[in-house]
């Protein structure tokens, strides 16, 4: 992870600094990637426990604040697979069958510390409210507006507790 464009920027940040050795893979085939992986610019696995990056947003000098942010959402991630130890699989075998992505212990931990980041380098709450709508615009489609609303309501929620 230390070898990524934008880690000067996020190596300073507490929660951050601890996975700088972090197994990241950076794909660059837009169409692969769109196949695979959809529409968000970044994932995380937890077997193995990596973090799977789009090389055209991640391998940037001029990467945005908000782009960043989910780099740290899916350290996140990762923190999380770390805490559930041996309960790791049993965990994510229940979190796939719900299909509640945002309502969920993982995301909430994930989506917490994209905010921290994001308010310690100074970013407001409307801030991180226009990068959740990005993501949103992204993910959810025009006839999907009932699913965007409860996802935005969810975030929005995790975006309180911080701010």
């Amino acid at each position: 992870m230390s070898q990524l464009q934008c880690w000067d920027r996020i190596k300073d940040f507490d929660f951050a600094s601890k996975f700088a050795g972090l197994e990241i893979v950076v794909i660059d085939d837009e169409e692969k990637w769109k196949s695979v992986y959809g529409s968000n610019d970044s994932k995380s696995s937890h077997n193995p426990k990596t973090i799977i990056l789009k090389k055209e947003i991640f391998d940037r000098q001029d990467i945005t604040d908000g782009d960043i942010s989910w780099l740290i959402h899916e350290i996140g991630h990762i923190d999380f697979y770390n805490g559930l130890g041996e309960n790791l699989d049993e965990y994510m075998e229940k979190y796939y069958q719900t299909g509640e992505y945002a309502n969920s212990e993982m995301e909430q931990k994930a989506f917490e510390k994209q905010f921290q980041f994001l308010k310690s380098i100074g970013k407001t709450k409307t801030e991180c409210v226009a990068v959740i709508e990005n993501y949103l615009e992204k993910t959810f489609a025009e006839n999907q507006e009932g699913e965007k609303s409860k996802e935005r309501g969810q975030i929005m929620g995790y975006i309180n507790m911080v701010y």
